[in-house]
């Protein structure tokens, strides 16, 4: 048994967001606004228009939260946020910082955010499990620049 059998994993390593402060914060807001909403009768179609607006934002936000995962798949990163996806090759990446300012595009709904910066841009995530995120790419700690 070479080397290489002992660093291929057939099974990828899958990892869900957190839901932190933000999401707790605007799906109750959008929900109320929901519901006022539907008490009122239409005028002029205004009540109609938000009323659809936030059933959409509603069903946005679910999506969002039951599609949001993170996957390492034979040495690839693929992220997944409702329907935007971002696939990053795992040796592009140049530094990870935990719980920073955000600098790229936010796929997540946490408020612990893991910054990945490499060769093309940053993304920030939200790891439910963060520290077997960060084992499963290759990284022991969220301050480690990469060589």
């Amino acid at each position: 048994m070479g080397t290489e059998a002992q660093h291929a994993s057939p099974e990828p390593a899958v990892f869900r967001t957190t839901f932190g402060i933000p999401m707790l914060l605007t799906l109750p807001v959008v929900c109320l606004n929901l519901f006022i909403a539907t008490q009122f009768p239409p005028l002029d179609g205004v009540s109609f228009a938000i009323l659809a607006l936030s059933a959409a934002t509603v069903v946005l936000m679910v999506y969002a939260m039951l599609s949001t995962k993170y996957r390492v798949e034979r040495g690839i990163l693929h992220v997944r946020m409702g329907p935007f996806k971002r696939s990053i090759a795992i040796d592009s990446i140049t530094s990870i910082t935990g719980y920073g300012i955000t600098r790229g595009r936010v796929y997540g709904l946490g408020s612990d955010i893991v910054g990945i910066t490499f060769e093309g841009g940053a993304i920030d995530i939200t790891p439910k499990d963060s520290d077997g995120f960060l084992a499963a790419i290759g990284f022991s700690s969220p301050s480690r620049e990469m060589p």
